[in-house]
């Protein structure tokens, strides 16, 4: 396995992403817009979308922020919508930000043919209470291109 460079892999266009899907070069696509200015080559920063989830609901984020108080944990619904090819796998990470503040986000991953928004889990691991607002940075995905490709993902969301 290899890091993708996400230079020349990803895409916002849904048609790129189809016509490349079953190639070498597939790409990986996320409907943001601002793309390109949230990416390294490296790594997508993923940021917290409008809603996070609580007894297994979506509750829409206040306009103020939610605020994470000291031994709580949350799950956040990311901004982005993510789909990978059959061929592609990602790993979720924590930023600095977060885990220089107390913060512990679950680390995931990201199956091939995965196509949802991703759920993200964040533990308020300081002594004080944390607020989180909707384009928040929250954690980071490497993607890595895989020997084998499956035969059919498990995108159910069109």
């Amino acid at each position: 396995m290899s890091i993708i460079n996400l230079s020349n892999r990803i895409t916002s266009d849904m048609n790129d992403y189809e016509d490349n899907k079953k190639s070498a070069r597939s790409l990986i696509y996320v409907n943001e817009e601002i793309l390109h200015d949230i990416c390294s080559e490296e790594s997508l920063i993923l940021t917290v979308g409008d809603s996070y989830m609580k007894n297994s609901q979506l509750i829409e984020i206040p306009k103020n922020g939610l605020s994470v108080k000291p031994g709580e944990s949350v799950l956040f619904r990311t901004k982005q919508k993510i789909e990978t090819p059959l061929n592609v796998v990602g790993a979720i990470y924590g930023m600095g930000g977060n885990i220089f503040n107390g913060g512990f986000i679950s680390s995931g991953k990201i199956d091939q043919g995965f196509c949802d928004y991703l759920k993200i889990g964040y533990y308020n691991g300081s002594k004080h209470k944390v607020i989180f607002k909707e384009n928040d940075v929250l954690a980071c995905a490497i993607f890595f291109s895989t020997e084998n490709t499956m035969k059919a993902g498990f995108c159910t969301l069109q």
